[in-house]
């Protein structure tokens, strides 16, 4: 088998218990593999009812410049970027005039989930579209750490965990590396997706990687298969 591996790139392959390959791969070289694979190669686990798949290090859907990014569900729901500062490395930096907005993508029984890294100290994830105004949800680092206004979450999960964090967003977003944060059984009273809008409260550091927004509410066991997709990649 050439470096090229089974996958057709080039990836550096895991060392062969067999090395006339006619052996099964250990449980390890198993892991290698998948994770290098989801790491090259391949789309999301979990497309039932998709909305939008924007990812920033997807060149399909993020090219490098411009202000469109391109929604890989096959939907046609192309966000538009303010002020994009991309890094090769496959994000988004996130500043206060850095802004992501689509409208027509949110409602009631939305599942919403963020790839992203940040250790800002307050910020807004969407507020009403992209006008602003009192609709937001939203982390804050004082009273109610994770604030829902015309919006309900029926619970937020970090990574893989089934933890229910809705109710302390702030304490558990703050992070030096990236993670998956998933709002599920969210009933937004406003349809337009519009990240980091409302003045004064826009994260002022950190990476986005990627979102996704579905028209149903996932498993924790799908949440789990999304977040072995992006650490895989190497991102969380």
């Amino acid at each position: 088998m050439s470096d090229r591996g089974i996958y057709g790139f080039k990836a550096g392959r895991p060392s062969m218990t067999d090395q006339q390959n006619s052996g099964n791969f250990t449980n390890d070289e198993n892991i290698h593999l998948i994770t290098t694979n989801a790491k090259h190669t391949g789309g999301i686990p979990v497309t039932d009812n998709l909305t939008a798949e924007w990812d920033a290090g997807k060149a399909p859907s993020y090219g490098g410049s411009g202000t469109t990014w391109t929604d890989l569900s096959g939907n046609g729901n192309h966000a538009t970027l303010t002020n994009p500062s991309w890094n090769s490395g496959g994000y988004f930096v996130l500043s206060t005039n850095f802004r992501v907005s689509k409208t027509g993508v949110l409602g009631s029984n939305r599942t919403v989930i963020y790839v992203m890294q940040t250790t800002d100290t307050q910020a807004l994830f969407d507020s009403n579209g992209n006008g602003g105004g009192s609709d937001y949800l939203a982390a804050y680092r004082s009273g109610n750490k994770g604030y829902y206004s015309n919006v309900t979450a029926g619970a937020v999960y970090k990574n893989n965990s089934t933890s229910n964090i809705n109710s302390n967003l702030y304490d558990n977003i703050r992070t030096s590396g990236a993670i998956m944060i998933s709002f599920v059984n969210a009933d937004f009273n406003w349809s337009g997706f519009g990240f980091n809008y409302y003045s004064s409260y826009q994260f002022d550091s950190g990476k986005l990687y990627a979102v996704l927004i579905y028209n149903r509410n996932l498993s924790t066991s799908e949440i789990g298969q999304l977040y072995t997709y992006y650490n895989g990649r190497g991102i969380v």
